[in-house]
C-alpha cells in the first residue's frame, strides 16, 4: 500500500538544564523536518504532510511595539527576541516551519501546520521537558 499522508510530530524538547540547549534543540529539528520532506519528496503517491510545529512559533512578541497585531499565517515568534530570552525550542519551530514551508513550496509538496499550545502524554525520557514541568507545577500548586 502506498504512503498518502505524513504527519511529522517529532521535535527535540529538551529541559531547562541542558548546558548546550541551543544546538541540541535547533539543528535536529530543522534537519530532522527537511529530512522528513526529502522522504516525502520521493513519494509519487503523497497527498499532504501535516508538520506539528507550535503556539511558540507565532506568540513570542513584543506586545509593546505592535499591541494590535493579528496572528495569522503571516505572523512568527520575534526571533531577536527569543534570542534575547534563550527560547530555543521557540526558535527552532519558527526556523523549522519556515524551512518546511519553503522546501514545500519548491518541491510542490500539500502541506499544512498545527500550532497547538502544548502536548501532553507519556513522557519518553525520565527527565521532564519544560512543558511537562510547568504542568506538574500547576497540579502541585507551584
Amino acid at each position: 500500500m502506498a504512503c498518502e499522508g505524513v504527519f511529522h510530530i517529532a521535535s527535540p524538547v529538551l529541559g531547562k538544564s541542558d548546558s548546550n540547549c541551543k544546538e541540541a534543540t535547533l539543528g535536529p529539528a530543522i534537519n530532522g523536518t527537511l529530512n522528513v520532506l526529502r522522504s516525502c519528496k520521493k513519494s509519487p503517491f503523497l497527498k499532504r504532510v501535516v508538520l506539528t510545529s507550535s503556539s511558540s512559533a507565532v506568540r513570542i512578541r513584543d506586545e509593546t511595539q505592535q499591541p494590535e497585531l493579528l496572528w495569522d499565517e503571516t505572523t512568527w515568534s520575534s526571533v531577536p527576541l527569543c534570542e534575547k530570552l534563550q527560547l530555543w525550542y521557540a526558535l527552532a519551530k519558527v526556523f523549522a516551519e519556515k524551512a518546511a514551508l519553503d522546501f514545500a513550496k519548491e518541491n510542490n509538496i500539500d502541506l499544512v501546520t498545527v500550532l497547538p499550545s502544548f502536548v501532553i502524554g507519556p513522557s519518553l525520557s525520565h527527565e521532564l521537558c519544560t512543558t511537562a514541568s510547568d504542568i506538574l507545577g500547576l497540579l502541585q500548586g507551584m
